[in-house]
C-alpha cells in the first residue's frame, strides 16, 4: 500500500539530506512512515492533521536553514555573529523537525493501534 504522505515525508528527508550532504554535516534520520488517519475518532484525525502541518512547516524550515547554510559554507560568509546565528537556527529547525516527527509519529501509532 503507497502512503502518499510517506512519499512526502522520504521526499523532505532526502532533500534535507542532500543538503546536509553538501555541507559535510551529519544526516537526520529518516522519518519512519506515516500515513493520514481515516478511521480514527474526529479530535484524534484533528491533532493528526495538526501534527502533520507543524511537520510539513518544520520540514520547510529545515530546508530554508540548511540551504542558508550551504550558502553561507560556500562563500565563506558571513563571520561573526551572524554565521553563529545561520548555525544556530540550522540547528534549533533541526531540533524542531525531529520533535515535530516524533510527534506526528506518535500519533499515527496511537491511530493505528486503535484501528
Amino acid at each position: 500500500m503507497t502512503r502518499p504522505v510517506h512519499a512526502i515525508l522520504a521526499a523532505l528527508a532526502a532533500a534535507s539530506i542532500a543538503s546536509s550532504a553538501l555541507a559535510d554535516e551529519p544526516q537526520l534520520p529518516p522519518l519512519p512512515p506515516a500515513a493520514m488517519p481515516s478511521l480514527a475518532g474526529p479530535a484524534l484525525v484533528a491533532e493528526a492533521k495538526r501534527a502533520h502541518d507543524e511537520l510539513m512547516a518544520a520540514g520547510a524550515r529545515v530546508q530554508r536553514a540548511d540551504a542558508a547554510y550551504a550558502e553561507m559554507r560556500q562563500r565563506d560568509y558571513p563571520r561573526g555573529n551572524a554565521r553563529a546565528a545561520i548555525i544556530h537556527e540550522r540547528d534549533a529547525a533541526r531540533a524542531d523537525y525531529m520533535r515535530a516527527g516524533a510527534h506526528y509519529s506518535e500519533i499515527v501509532q496511537q491511530i493505528e493501534g486503535g484501528e
